[in-house]
């Protein structure tokens, strides 16, 4: 279990992985034996161990990007979103979600609607879940400005006030959503 631990821990691309194979080379050699190695599988954790390392250096630029303060929006949003399509070109799908998802916790980001637009058009043609969609439409129409979604139109002199296209849309895809789910109907209404 000890050893799986570290195998687990080793294959994945994060900063800190060569502390954590220190750690491991100090713990084997003071608890093991050489008949424990067959056991610890050396080979498969040196190349998992490698390509973690592959993984991360391929990242770390992207990353850096992400830490760098941006000056707009629009620099902010093409760094994520350079990051996020990397991801998808190396059918890294989950992680271009994740990405997405903490695009999305910077407070600018969480306003942009194109980015949103983004998000969900990535979940509705590569992901394919319509759970995530339709997290995705409840959140946008929690965050997104009210005034988006509405617009006024002088209409035989007089000023109405309509709802937007994109909110039709998101509220369809939202039923849609739940229905493919099949989600009881009691949550469709709330």
């Amino acid at each position: 279990r000890f050893i799986k631990l570290f195998h687990r821990q080793l294959s994945l691309p994060l900063a800190g992985n060569e502390e954590t194979l220190a750690m491991l080379d100090k713990l084997l050699s003071e608890h093991c034996s050489e008949a424990d190695m067959d056991i610890i599988k050396p080979s498969l954790l040196n190349e998992k161990y490698e390509k973690s390392m592959e993984m991360r250096s391929c990242r770390i630029i992207y990353e850096s990007h992400l830490l760098d303060e941006a000056k707009t929006i629009e620099e902010k949003t093409a760094n994520w979103m350079t990051y996020i399509k990397y991801e998808i070109n190396d059918d890294q799908l989950s992680r271009a979600q994740r990405l997405f998802e903490r695009s999305l916790l910077d407070s600018e980001l969480r306003l942009n609607l194109q980015h949103w637009a983004e998000f969900l058009e990535f979940s509705l043609c590569k992901l394919k879940n319509w759970t995530v969609v339709e997290s995705i439409v409840s959140r946008m129409l929690k965050v997104i400005n009210e005034d988006s979604f509405t617009y006024t139109k002088a209409t035989n002199g007089t000023m109405e006030t309509y709802i937007s296209p994109l909110k039709r849309l998101l509220w369809t895809l939202r039923l849609i959503a739940k229905e493919r789910d099949k989600l009881s109907s009691i949550e469709v209404i709330n």
